[in-house]
């Protein structure tokens, strides 16, 4: 039985645009043709394009398909375990940007809730806490050099405006040697 290109596009839902791409490049070449010069596909045909379109379900570039179609089953194994490499890297890098992405959620909750404190409450947290003038100005000190971006968004949540904010981190900066 012999099948059109309407008929491949309808059963595998692709585009006759697709399956043209996939013709030129010689990846699914129609078996025979009418006289009408009109594409017609055998079962064959039809069998090779399953598997066309279940390697591109699994993510494999056109490029790569290709060469699985006429490779021996060696270089269709290595093929296949460079995706799952390729892929496993990709989730690894997933990961991490999830795991920046908590922590910068977090570090938002933190400075969201640390709007409620002003300059004048904060200070006197940290000095009932037992820190010293001299240790909140080493706390500024380490803030600056280490987050410096954060340092400075957190004094704007003590409600401090630039003027000020300017001349804790230049005082930091001096204690720090820099």
């Amino acid at each position: 039985m012999d099948f059109t290109i309407k008929i491949l596009c309808k059963k595998f839902g692709l585009s006759r645009s697709t399956l043209l791409y996939y013709d030129s490049i010689g990846l699914l070449k129609p078996a025979k043709r009418t006289e009408a010069n009109y594409r017609k596909y055998t079962e064959a045909d039809v069998k090779q394009l399953e598997r066309i379109c279940m390697y591109r379900q699994a993510g494999l570039p056109l490029l790569t398909i290709k060469q699985i179609l006429t490779a021996a089953d060696g270089e269709i194994k290595d093929a296949l375990e460079q995706k799952y490499r390729d892929l496993n890297n990709q989730i690894s890098i997933i990961r991490e940007q999830q795991g920046m992405l908590v922590e910068l959620m977090k570090n938002q909750a933190f400075m969201e809730k640390s709007a409620d404190v002003d300059k004048a409450a904060f200070a006197r947290l940290l000095h009932q806490a037992g820190l010293s003038r001299d240790n909140m100005n080493r706390l500024h000190t380490e803030l600056e050099q280490q987050y410096p971006a954060w340092h400075s968004r957190f004094l704007e949540l003590l409600g401090m405006d630039e003027a000020e904010i300017e001349e804790i981190k230049c005082q930091a900066r001096l204690l720090a040697g820099y």
